[in-house]
């Protein structure tokens, strides 16, 4: 339920498909790459796909993190889960969505957790390694960002835009993983947290939610620049905007609430 275009991977799946069939996928994407961003770049742009392509051998799509961050990207909110709410109700929150998108909200999960079956390892045994994988694809999805952007300025005047979109949806991407990764951490974090028994240990874990919230809102905030440029990034089809700036600014003000419990429980923690 997700398109792109114009985008690389439709010309290569339709010469794919499609009689007479093209068997070489390789030499058919360095013309596409010379055709949209330009002889000079294109060896520096076959370089990043390359580091993208083998990034995506390290995603992780479990179900929350597909009806999470990787659902919404970086407006995926940090929910603080002690429930000092006093109405007894789940912490979850409703995901602003567009009243008339067909899902919108109720296809995404606030409160993240391990949503659990018998076929996997439960979630804090495979969040650690999750976690690891995650920073691999990180590193190499970084690295070929870094290979298209050197390749900007080799690019004619009349492709450059093809690549400064390629760059957002870079960044996009970038910024989304940064987001589940943070995400992880921060259950591991509220779990460890309400597990304790011990004070110190308590306060500690508040000091780390606190740099990991504010790390992760300034890693909202970094974003909106790409959405800003392009209005394709941040929108599906059932759920219409979801990561655009206004949800970008959303989830920067949901993070100072949470901030605000945080301080509120290390008072219950002094009494």
């Amino acid at each position: 339920h997700y398109g792109w275009w114009p985008n690389l991977v439709i010309d290569l799946r339709k010469a794919h498909a499609w009689s007479p069939r093209t068997e070489s996928l390789e030499e058919l994407l360095e013309k596409l790459v010379r055709r949209d961003f330009g002889e000079a770049a294109s060896p520096l742009l076959l370089e990043c796909l390359r580091h993208w392509s083998e990034a995506l051998d390290y995603y992780v799509a479990s179900n929350e993190d597909q009806y999470g961050p990787w659902r919404v990207g970086s407006a995926y909110p940090l929910i603080f889960q002690p429930n000092i709410t006093r109405t007894m109700g789940s912490k979850e929150i409703q995901f602003p969505t567009a009243v008339q998108a067909s899902f919108g909200h109720r296809i995404i999960k606030t409160l993240y957790q391990p949503y659990e079956n018998a076929q996997q390892s439960p979630g804090p045994l495979r969040y650690p390694k999750e976690i690891k994988q995650l920073e691999k694809m990180l590193a190499l999805w970084e690295a070929g960002l870094q290979k298209l952007q050197k390749a900007l300025p080799l690019m004619p005047a009349n492709k450059l835009d093809n690549g400064a979109r390629l760059e957002a949806l870079g960044l996009y991407i970038l910024h989304s993983c940064r987001t589940t990764i943070n995400v992880k951490h921060w259950w591991l974090l509220n779990t460890k947290l309400q597990a304790s028994s011990c004070k110190q240990e308590m306060l500690d874990i508040l000091e780390e939610l606190r740099k990991l919230a504010q790390t992760e809102k300034q890693n909202a905030l970094d974003l909106i620049p790409a959405v800003e440029f392009d209005s394709r990034l941040g929108w599906e089809p059932s759920m219409e905007y979801v990561c655009d700036k206004w949800h970008l600014q959303w989830k920067a003000r949901q993070i100072d609430s949470a901030l605000r419990e945080i301080d509120t429980y290390q008072t219950m923690l002094e009494l």
